[in-house]
């Protein structure tokens, strides 16, 4: 074999193989301030960023940068929040694609990690936890309780893997058995903490799962947004729907792609839901929920993707068990993107006789409800 062959596998005759060149010179940009047309501001450290490659790279990014507000126009964002270093770490990541994870301090690991999932690069959160799963073993995990539980909630983030369990004791002395089936690291079942609580308040149970009167979809309830961009985690379920403008209060997702998930507690059993649509100027939505107890079914509990909806929806449906609510909007009068400003579950607003039909919602029904309007829109784009 002469010194002019190689061994390895070479690029078809007339294919030309270059993707070596093209990441270095687009890892190049990192940190570099040549053709940088946003400033990113974490920590108070300006840092030169390019819009296209963060928009191409993340459907934060591309929601934040081009979604039709405030941000689209401005050329400097401070990302509120946000460790500096982690930051740096993933935002490397970002323009080449590449993470030694070795290198890093096991802290640091866990900050990248949430930074992912903020951020929603899911390859790289999926990587991330494979490589604590794999140097994870009993004594470090005995150590560092914490530290799993932290990896495993911002990784999984599903009912089977992480879940708080609503137990009924009607009278007498009550047990509670807690065993464990499966570890996907070794033989062992660790229980970081363990609460029980009890109520005296009357409570109606369907089918043995709790039929809520209350609002549950709040953090005081431990629900959360597992999906959606938002400039403050879970300011969807925070309870405010006064305090937005075009620069926050809202959790949005690009149009064709992603959605707002809303992950409650524990199963419960619900028949309505209210939500609060962006509204300081005259766009519309169009958009359909669907709700599921383990996120591989799903079903559809309202369709709006053909009416022209605003301010306050009012949704009922037949009751049925939820744990999941996934919120998919489909149009937006204004640009690419959906914004939502707030989210309750079961609604906490009187039904109307024209609203107690299954699968139905009143666009506008703020209006009919005689509420008042939540128009805090002061700033301008």
């Amino acid at each position: 074999m002469s010194d002019s062959h190689h061994l390895g596998t070479a690029p078809s005759l007339g294919e030309i193989e270059h993707i070596s060149h093209l990441s270095e010179n687009i890892g190049s940009l990192f940190c570099n301030e040549n053709y940088s047309d946003i400033t990113l501001v974490v920590d108070g450290l300006r840092i030169p960023g390019h819009k296209v490659i963060l928009a191409s790279r993340s459907e934060y990014f591309r929601a934040l940068l081009y979604n039709g507000l405030l941000e689209t126009n401005l050329t400097e964002v401070e990302l509120k929040g946000t460790s500096l270093p982690a930051f740096k770490v993933l935002l490397k990541y970002i323009y080449t694609g590449h993470m030694t994870l070795a290198s890093l301090k096991e802290e640091m690991v866990l900050e990248v990690l949430g930074l992912a999932h903020q951020y929603n690069f899911v390859e790289l959160e999926t990587a991330i936890s494979d490589y604590l799963k794999a140097i994870l073993n009993i004594r470090n995990v005995c150590k560092k309780n914490s530290f799993l539980i932290k990896a495993v909630v911002l990784k999984l983030n599903e009912w089977k893997t992480y879940q708080k369990i609503g137990v009924t004791l009607f009278k007498g002395k009550g047990y509670i058995r807690i065993v464990g089936t499966h570890n996907t690291v070794n033989r062992v079942f660790h229980v970081v903490s363990f609460e029980c609580m009890y109520t005296n308040r009357p409570f109606r149970l369907e089918k043995d799962l709790l039929y809520p009167v209350h609002n549950i979809a709040t953090v005081a309830a431990s629900a959360m947004v597992t999906e959606g961009v938002s400039r403050s985690r879970n300011a969807l379920i925070n309870g405010d729907t006064e305090n937005y403008d075009w620069d926050s209060g809202y959790t949005c997702h690009q149009l064709g792609s992603g959605a707002i998930v809303v992950q409650l507690a524990q199963p419960f059993i619900l028949d309505s839901m209210r939500m609060l649509l962006w509204d300081c100027d005259d766009r519309s939505y169009s958009y359909y929920i669907e709700v599921s107890t383990d996120q591989q079914n799903w079903h559809v509990v309202v369709d709006k993707k053909k009416e022209a909806c605003r301010g306050w929806q009012l949704i009922t449906f037949p009751p049925r068990p939820v744990v999941f609510i996934r919120i998919v909007g489909t149009h937006n009068t204004a640009n690419e993107v959906f914004h939502c400003v707030h989210f309750e579950c079961p609604a906490q607003a009187p039904l109307s006789s024209s609203a107690n039909s299954s699968n139905s919602s009143l666009t506008d029904v703020g209006a009919e409800l005689g509420m008042k309007e939540n128009k805090i829109c002061e700033k301008k784009i």
